[in-house]
């Protein structure tokens, strides 16, 4: 999806934007660190959520000037994020809500140079900056990096969750014992990487102590989940994703 749609401003007419994203959009709790996470107990509480876009999901983007919609899983409607690709290895992200009367802001136009919101012509720039029109702010940015060939990461402010982890002895060997808050309907997955750049794996739980690590997905209930993970001696980074 190269262009945007004009639309009304009334959030529920825009559901239509949900069936357009072509990628699961993983929104990730903060990483714990292996060297953290053999301390007694850790608590990463960053309220910032990480979107993970796989470009190969998003063909507009493999050029310059490509601008896609994003529509990420959170606990409240959250306007889609414009991503727009500005330069090879740079990337612009932002809200596309308008902040003249809400309306959705378009992609990225290249006859245009620039976002136009239809209902009432403000225009801006890939960045958010307003170029024109009645919009008196910007528009909300966010931190957008390519971290690598195929892989960008947007900063999402306000979406993260807190993640508490503890290693435990149990029955069948040291564990590490992953806690954190569920939105109910939204699902969630453990991830693990060697690195903050480097693709992240999925890695099996127990939901008990001593059960057998092999769930790979959990719904949320809207309450805390506990769950355990084998605790191996690795460096790296575990991270929960919502999608």
């Amino acid at each position: 999806m190269k262009r945007g749609q004009p639309e009304a401003s009334s959030w529920g007419r825009r559901s239509f934007l949900k069936a357009t994203a072509r990628a699961v959009l993983l929104v990730e709790a903060s990483g714990l660190p292996w060297r953290e996470l053999f301390a007694p107990s850790v608590r990463a509480e960053d309220p910032v959520g990480v979107v993970r876009v796989a470009l190969a999901d998003f063909p507009a983007l493999s050029a310059v000037d490509g601008s896609v919609y994003l529509v990420v899983a959170a606990p409240t409607p959250l306007f889609p994020v414009i991503l727009t690709r500005t330069d090879t290895n740079t990337f612009a992200a932002v809200s596309s809500q308008c902040t003249h009367s809400s309306c959705v802001v378009n992609t990225y136009s290249e006859a245009e140079r620039v976002l136009l919101c239809t209902c009432h012509g403000s225009r801006f720039t890939p960045q958010g900056a307003v170029v024109s029109g009645l919009a008196g702010r910007d528009l909300t940015g966010y931190t957008a990096r390519l971290v690598s060939a195929g892989v960008v990461e947007v900063e999402i402010p306000g979406i993260g969750f807190a993640l508490a982890g503890a290693l435990v002895n149990t029955a069948v060997g040291r564990r590490m014992r992953l806690s954190f808050p569920t939105t109910s309907t939204l699902r969630y997955e453990i991830k693990r990487r060697t690195s903050m750049t480097t693709p992240a794996a999925t890695v099996p739980f127990s939901l008990t102590e001593a059960g057998a690590a092999t769930q790979t997905q959990l719904t949320g209930n809207g309450a805390t989940a506990t769950l355990y993970v084998e605790a191996e001696a690795a460096t790296g980074f575990l991270s929960v994703s919502r999608f």
